[in-house]
Parts: structure tokens; C-alpha cells; sequence
């Protein structure tokens, strides 16, 4: 009986170790719980902290790829503004070059019809050359001379300005004047002896012509600078400057159709007379001498200097003919002297008068001097003329 008394109580112990060993064992649970759930929980906050440092990074990283694509997006705006506002301004600058040069042409084109060039266009080329030199003479050239039609070795007019002697090619053209005429001109003013050589034309010159003006100190007048300067002489009066060039070639026609069939029929007293004040638009004054010296008139010209004038008509002017100028030359002590006549004069009796300092004006320069006459003359005058050769 005592031993299982003995035995309960064991099993009892026993059963209470083992129930204090289950609670021990529980609250040694519920501690391990608690710091799992703490460390869990400390965990959870570290998480959410990381998180929430990623998310506010990301959160910025976002908002400064906006802030740059919208700084692009503004750039991106202003070049295209920029380039448009280039491309309005290019358009319209390139808009107002090209209203400038219409602008430009249009007054031009303005100034050549004042200047009466269309007309000046459908001059036969002596009657440019004549034309030229009474333009000569209004811009201030003084002893203006058309050299003879014939072998005139590239110089047309020579003239004289502030003492120095001009050889001019006229050359009324219908396209650019190239070369050839710039090394005519050379050519001639050394056969000329003349300082310096100008050539003028209707049209324009070639490049290369150009060059070689510059290289010989050549001037070159082309088709605007010869409208300024007809619009300069005319004061910019539109209605005179579009009548020059008509009046030139009514003048030529006059001239030659009721005039030089005439001139053939005078004898010398009349040719005398005639050539008389034609001679007085080239020279200051021009009378007949006071005593038969062998000169039919005496011309002064703008030097003050005397020139005996011998008039020949019906015949061709010889060797001897000049060499009977040159000695009256020698007897009156004039030291030059001009043999006008309305015939065609060969080349070797020029080149000999040139030598003994006679001038010799042929059919050509006696036309020219004509047709000065009619342009310097007024309107009554020209009626004057007109009717005496009808």
C-alpha cells in the first residue's frame, strides 16, 4: 500500500515537473514570439523605410527626367521658333533683294529710254560716231576731230581735255564688245600719239575685254554710264533726253539727202563760204583773211592759236596739195593748218599731212562737223538750214 502511495506521488512529481516544464517551455515561447515579432517588426519598418527611400528616389529620379524632357521640349520650341523667324527673315530679305533689283533694273531701263538709247540702238555706225563727238564736245572736249572713214587704225574721234589728248573707238553694237577693240585702240593711240584711249559703245564688254582696259588704262563707257552721262547733259528732262537721239538721225537725214547732193555742185567760193560756219562749232572764231596769203580762212582755236584752213572741192586732195599747205604754212608762220575737203582722201596723203602738222578732213569729218553745226544751232537756224537745202 506504501509503495504505490509512494509510486503517485512520483507519478504526481513527475507530472508536475513536466507541467512546470510545459509552462516554462511556453514562456520561453511566447519570449522567443515576442522578439521574433519585434525583430519581424523592426524588419517590416527597415523594409518600409527602404522603400520609401527607393520610391522618394525614384520619385526624383521621375521628376528631373520631366524636368529635363520639358527643358527639351522648350529648347526643341525655341530653335523651331529660331529657325522660323530665320527662315521669315531670309524670305524676306531675299524678297526685298530681289524688289531691290527689280527696283534697280526698272530705273535702269528708265534711264536708257530717257537717254533715247533704244534710238541710239538703230544709229548706222558713222552716225554714232558723229552723234559721239558732238557729245564729246558738250561734256567738255575741246578740238573734237573724227578721224578719216578709211583706215582709221581703231581711233574714230580724237579730242583734247584739260591738255590731254583722247583717242576714242565708238563701236555701236548689237552684243559685247570683246577684245579686239581694246587692242584696236591701243594700237591706234600710239599711231595717233595720243595719251590715253576711250572706248564707247551702245552695248556692254566682255570680262576679258575689261581686263585688258584695266592692264592698258583703257576707258570703257558701256551702255549705262553712256545713258548717264546723255541724261546728265539733258539735266534729267525726260522729254529732251528721248528726243536727242531722234533729232540725231532727223539731223543725218537731213544731211544727207538735201544737203550733200549739193555740196558737189558748188564751186570754191561757194564751198568756201559753206565750210565757214561749219568751221565756227569746232574753233573760237573763224574769218577770211585780211590779204591773200594762200589760205582761204583763219580759224583761232581754244589755245589761241592760229589755223590755216584751205577749202578743196571737186577734186581729190594730192601730194602736192599738201605740200602747197606746208609751205603757206611756212610763209604765214602758222604752225598748223587744215585741208577740208568732201572727197575721199587715200591713207598715205593723211599719214604725209599728218607729218607736216596738217589736219585733213575728209567726206566723213565734214559730215560730222555738219551735223555739229545742226546740234548746236536753235531751232531757227536748224529751219534756216533746212529750207536753204530744200
Amino acid at each position: 500500500m506504501g509503495w504505490i502511495v509512494v509510486m503517485l506521488i512520483v507519478f504526481l512529481i513527475a507530472a508536475i515537473v513536466e507541467i512546470i516544464k510545459g509552462i516554462g517551455s511556453s514562456i520561453g515561447n511566447s519570449i522567443k514570439n515576442a522578439q521574433y515579432r519585434r525583430e519581424i517588426k523592426k524588419i517590416g519598418k527597415h523594409l518600409a523605410e527602404e522603400n520609401e527611400k527607393y520610391r522618394q528616389e525614384y520619385e526624383q529620379q521621375r521628376i528631373e527626367k520631366e524636368r529635363k524632357r520639358q527643358e527639351q521640349l522648350a529648347r526643341d520650341e525655341m530653335r523651331k521658333r529660331e529657325t522660323e523667324a530665320l527662315i521669315e527673315r531670309i524670305r524676306r530679305e531675299e524678297a526685298e533683294r530681289l524688289e531691290k533689283i527689280r527696283r534697280e533694273e526698272a530705273e535702269r531701263l528708265e534711264r536708257l529710254s530717257r537717254a533715247g538709247m533704244p534710238k541710239i540702238d538703230q544709229m548706222p555706225g558713222q552716225t554714232f560716231e558723229i552723234y559721239m563727238s558732238t557729245i564729246l564736245q558738250k561734256t567738255g572736249y575741246n578740238d573734237v576731230t573724227i578721224t578719216p572713214q578709211s583706215n582709221d587704225y581703231g581711233i574714230d574721234i580724237i579730242a583734247y581735255r584739260n591738255g590731254i589728248k583722247y583717242g576714242v573707238q565708238c563701236k555701236r553694237s548689237a552684243s559685247k564688245i570683246g577684245n579686239s577693240a581694246i587692242q584696236e585702240v591701243v594700237g591706234g593711240l600710239a599711231y595717233y600719239n595720243c595719251n590715253t584711249g576711250i572706248v564707247v559703245t551702245n552695248n556692254y564688254f566682255t570680262q576679258n575685254a575689261i581686263d585688258l582696259a584695266k592692264a592698258n588704262k583703257v576707258q570703257l563707257w558701256n551702255r549705262d554710264i553712256l545713258a548717264n552721262l546723255i541724261n546728265s547733259l539733258n539735266n534729267q528732262n525726260v522729254a529732251e533726253n528721248n528726243n536727242e537721239s531722234s533729232k540725231a538721225s532727223d539731223y543725218m537725214k537731213i544731211i544727207t539727202e538735201r544737203i550733200v547732193p549739193y555740196i558737189d555742185k558748188m564751186d570754191e567760193q561757194q564751198f568756201i563760204k559753206f565750210c565757214d560756219p561749219i568751221l565756227q562749232t569746232v574753233f573760237s572764231s573763224v574769218s577770211v583773211p585780211n590779204y591773200p596769203n594762200g589760205f582761204h580762212l583763219i580759224a583761232t582755236n581754244d589755245k589761241n592759236e592760229n589755223v590755216g584752213i584751205i577749202c578743196i572741192n571737186n577734186n581729190e586732195i594730192t601730194e602736192n596739195d599738201v605740200e602747197n599747205a606746208s609751205i603757206i604754212m611756212n610763209k604765214n608762220r602758222v604752225n598748223k593748218a587744215i585741208i577740208v575737203s568732201y572727197s575721199n582722201i587715200n591713207q598715205n596723203i593723211i599719214d604725209k599731212a599728218r607729218s607736216c602738222n596738217i589736219v585733213v578732213w575728209d567726206q566723213k569729218a565734214l559730215i560730222g562737223a555738219i551735223f555739229r553745226m545742226f546740234c548746236e544751232a536753235d531751232e531757227a537756224v536748224s529751219n534756216c538750214v533746212t529750207e536753204l537745202f530744200s
